[in-house]
C-alpha cells in the first residue's frame, strides 16, 4: 500500500465464497488504508466502484449483475477459429450459504491470528 508506514493488516474481512473476499486494509503505522478484492470471474476494475458496498449486498444473499464486455469483448468459437465482437456481455452473481464478516476490532490478537 502505498504511503503506509508501519504494519499493513485487514481491518474488517468479508469472505463471500471460494476465491470471493473483500479485505478492508489498514497501517498501524499511520492513517493509510485501502482495499484488495477478489471475486473469481468478475474483473477487479469492475468492482472498483461502490466495492463494499456490493460486498455487503451479495453477503445479504442479494443478487448483483456486472457487465464486464469493456474488460472481455471478444469472443472465440473455439471449432471455427471465427472471432466476434461481443455488444453485451454481463455476469450475475449470488452466493448461497453462510458468508463470513471478521472485524478485527470485534476480537482479540488471538482469536485474529487463529484465523
Amino acid at each position: 500500500m502505498e504511503g503506509a508506514e508501519g504494519n499493513i493488516y485487514a481491518k474488517e474481512s468479508i469472505f463471500l465464497g471460494k476465491k470471493s473476499y473483500l479485505d478492508v486494509l489498514a497501517c498501524d503505522g499511520n492513517a493509510v488504508g485501502g482495499q484488495h478484492i477478489r471475486m473469481k470471474g468478475i474483473p477487479s476494475k469492475v468492482l472498483a466502484n461502490d466495492t463494499y458496498k456490493t460486498y455487503q449486498s451479495l453477503f445479504n444473499g442479494n443478487e448483483e449483475d456486472f457487465d464486464i464486455v469493456e474488460f472481455c469483448n471478444i469472443d472465440i468459437n473455439t471449432k471455427t477459429q471465427r472471432v466476434t465482437k461481443r455488444l453485451k456481455f454481463s455476469r450475475k452473481v449470488k452466493f448461497e450459504g453462510e458468508g463470513i464478516v471478521v472485524n478485527k476490532n470485534e476480537m482479540s490478537d488471538e482469536e485474529y491470528k487463529q484465523l
